[in-house]
């Protein structure tokens, strides 16, 4: 990448400062308790109250879905997946609902609003938050979904986890990607710069932060482990993972 686009992209997260979280767009009198189950249509689920704008980033962009699919069908949309557990997707779903019906924000943007206007693409990208739920709190660790870089299948492969540690003191991230190997591997860096940016306004440290991926998104992590952010257009001194839990399967 040219050192001007370095110097743009530069230039771009340093005007990301304050941080600016997306809120849900719901009212206080629409407060109810969240309920999903396996017949519950996935558009519904996207439209919830505490979900707008953000619900469609839930499940995969890459193809459109049907009125009638509800989370039994999910298996559909996640191609090269297996053990696909209704009951897994509805425990992060509700984890997720309750936390933004409690007042927490659970997804922040990773672009500016003038880098998605020039490149729409980039609206469907952001960092999903799990917080800690431990009383000491560990380090922040980002997670990458696997995906074939042909879609980014989050429901299964890194909301899970990253519920999973942020019940085990780690502040978790789950990172909503462009497909493309490339395309991902800059979302993911400047995912890294985002979190370093705001560590105060977040509430976490990147001390010792660790990457985690399954398939597409275990390679991510390994290649922004080798590389860095500086070969994927964002600051060259961002700290290197001080760990780094990657597995590789399927097809990519």
């Amino acid at each position: 990448m040219s050192m001007l686009m370095r110097q743009m992209n530069a230039r771009a997260i340093n005007e990301t400062s304050p941080v600016k979280p997306v809120r849900p767009a719901v009212k206080m009198r629409q407060v109810r308790k969240a309920l999903f189950t396996g017949s519950t249509p996935l558009r519904e689920v996207i439209h919830a109250p505490y979900f707008k704008p953000f619900g469609r980033l839930l499940f995969p962009t890459t193809w459109p879905i049907p009125r009638q699919a509800t989370l039994s069908d999910l298996r559909a949309f996640l191609p090269w997946y297996s053990e696909i557990r209704t009951k897994t997707s509805i425990e992060v779903l509700t984890a997720l609902y309750g936390d933004a019906k409690s007042g927490e924000t659970i997804f922040y943007p990773i672009y500016t609003e003038a880098e998605q206007a020039e490149m729409p693409a980039k609206r469907d990208t952001g960092l999903f938050f799990f917080r800690s739920r431990a009383p000491k709190r560990h380090r922040t660790a980002v997670c990458s979904a696997g995906g074939g870089f042909v879609y980014v299948g989050a429901i299964h492969d890194s909301f899970p986890h990253a519920l999973a540690l942020s019940r085990r003191g780690y502040d978790a991230f789950a990172l909503i990607y462009r497909p493309g190997a490339k395309t991902a591997c800059e979302d993911l860096a400047r995912a890294l710069a985002f979190l370093f940016a705001h560590e105060q306004e977040l509430g976490i440290s990147m001390e010792g932060y660790s990457l985690w991926g399954g398939s597409a998104g275990a390679r991510m992590s390994a290649w922004l482990s080798d590389y860095g952010t500086g070969a994927f257009g964002e600051r060259a001194r961002l700290a290197a993972p001080g760990g780094r839990r990657a597995a590789v399967h399927g097809p990519q």
